[in-house]
């Protein structure tokens, strides 16, 4: 949708990827990502961690299923993706939270390698050995609409 801020950043999945399928059969994969700033200390010329901040990002479509056959928990990652508001009434009242539509994503190879395996137009690529989760979302995901 036009007008939703775009979110770019690397971090470490905190979980496995969480594969579903609405009831139409379109999968959705949610997974977290904790992002660490580090900047260099001027004055000491150390290096030093800035506060953590956890981000709930989902992907879907063939895209969900190739992220949940390759990241990992602890798998570093780059992301790139729309900022929209996941907010739901709870128990004690409305949350208020925000979740990354992920528009791009893969892993960062500044400390790992991967083997990338290029898959058909309609089918999941990129599978590494893993078997892939058949589980369906609840009744009430139906409500959600994939962002395209």
């Amino acid at each position: 949708m036009a007008g939703e801020p775009i979110i770019e950043f690397t971090g470490n999945c905190t979980e496995d990827p969480h594969l579903t399928y609405l009831d139409s059969g379109i999968a959705v994969a949610n997974f977290g990502v904790a992002v660490t700033p580090r900047r260099k200390n001027g004055h000491t010329g150390e290096w030093e961690d800035g506060t953590t901040i956890f981000l709930n990002c989902a992907v879907w479509r063939t895209y969900a299923e190739n992220v949940a056959a390759t990241f990992r928990k602890g798998t570093a990652v780059w992301v790139r993706g729309r900022l929209v508001d996941d907010s739901y009434e709870g128990e004690s009242g409305p949350v208020k939270r925000w979740k990354v539509d992920i528009d791009e994503t893969g892993p960062v190879l500044r400390h790992a390698t991967a083997q990338i395996t290029k898959g058909g137009t309609n089918k999941p690529s990129g599978h590494i050995g893993r078997a892939q989760p058949t589980h369906r979302a609840p009744a009430h995901s139906s409500a959600f609409e994939p962002p395209f």
